[in-house]
């Protein structure tokens, strides 16, 4: 059985047209429609970290701000009767994601998977939230892609 990433784009953002950090909010900007990529999953949070690459950050857990809708409870997080069924739920900044040595990555494993292609796309897309939703003095601090992995 294979993993999954599911995966929301959270944009810090505000209602109120001056920049007052006290009207703050963290605003759901999508799916950044993640395939399935080990070498991405091990990179974002070390999950099926077969070629030990370095991860961004062992996962975080919910970041302490977040749009409730995009908690794992409101965004298809599945339980049984006993435990969560996915795994790892983490984060990661725009700027964390730009940051990582991406050209450093060697792997003949994930070299006909495409990552550094799959990396470069997971990026733009993160980037065309940031565009559309946030405010124009936003940072790539203020958007983040909040995940979690199934199996």
């Amino acid at each position: 059985m294979g993993c999954d990433i599911h995966a929301m784009i959270e944009v810090r953002t505000s209602d109120w047209a001056e920049d007052n950090p006290d009207h703050w909010y963290w605003y759901n900007a999508g799916d950044p429609m993640i395939a399935r990529n080990y070498g991405i999953f091990a990179i974002l949070a070390g999950v099926r970290n077969y070629e030990n690459f370095t991860p961004i950050s062992p996962p975080r857990g919910r970041p302490s701000a977040s749009d409730v809708k995009t908690s794992p409870s409101g965004a298809g997080m599945r339980y049984t009767d006993s435990e969560v069924v996915e795994h790892s739920l983490s984060w990661v900044t725009l700027a964390e994601l730009k940051a990582y040595p991406i050209d450093g990555v060697r792997s003949e494993r994930y070299e006909g998977d495409g990552l550094k292609e799959s990396w470069t796309t997971l990026i733009e897309r993160v980037e065309a939230a940031k565009k559309l939703y946030a405010q124009p003095s936003a940072t790539d601090e203020d958007v983040r892609m909040l995940f979690w992995f199934d199996s």
